[in-house]
């Protein structure tokens, strides 16, 4: 499937997606996807700019080496997805649940992390440069964190696996 017929198919009311394979799509732009289901999906090196995806569900997506930038993912479900070096700029990650997601030499530039859920995480060599609400981040403990960049520009070097406080 392409993205094109994703989108058509989403305005006609689909929602769920799961496990949909797309024929080399890589660029979303200026869409909302607001509540769309993408359980297990491959978004690996797809771009995804200005648009919405708030209520999403990404249990389980791969989205290793993407570029998301100014997207809200607020309340989004990204549990256990592998998210290992993901470019995320200005992305809106307020109350979106992260929870055994693989944040592998992520970059969350910018990010609003207001109540997300990063319990058991994986943080190694993951930057939070600039992101903002960190001290609100609803659950980080059983995280594994090693050589964390900090929203100051410091980096934790860890490693650890336990509650991280700022």
């Amino acid at each position: 499937m392409t993205f094109e017929e994703l989108l058509q198919r989403y305005a006609a009311g689909e929602r769920n997606f799961a496990g949909i394979n797309f024929d080399k799509s890589k660029i979303l732009k200026n869409v909302d996807l607001t509540g769309i289901n993408l359980r297990g999906v491959n978004l690996s090196g797809v771009r995804i700019e200005r648009s919405n995806l708030s209520e999403a569900d990404l249990f389980g997506a791969c989205m290793i080496g993407s570029t998301l930038i100014e997207v809200n993912l607020s309340r989004a479900n990204l549990t256990g997805a592998s998210l290992c070096r993901v470019d995320w700029r200005n992305v809106n990650l307020s109350e979106a649940c992260l929870s055994g997601a693989n944040l592998t030499k992520a970059g969350l530039q910018n990010a609003n992390l207001f109540f997300t859920n990063l319990e058991e995480a994986i943080l190694v060599q993951t930057s939070l440069n600039g992101s903002t609400n960190t001290e609100s981040v609803f659950r980080i403990h059983d995280a594994f964190i090693w050589n964390l960049r900090l929203p100051d520009g410091s980096i934790d070097e860890g490693p650890r696996f336990e509650f991280l406080e700022y």
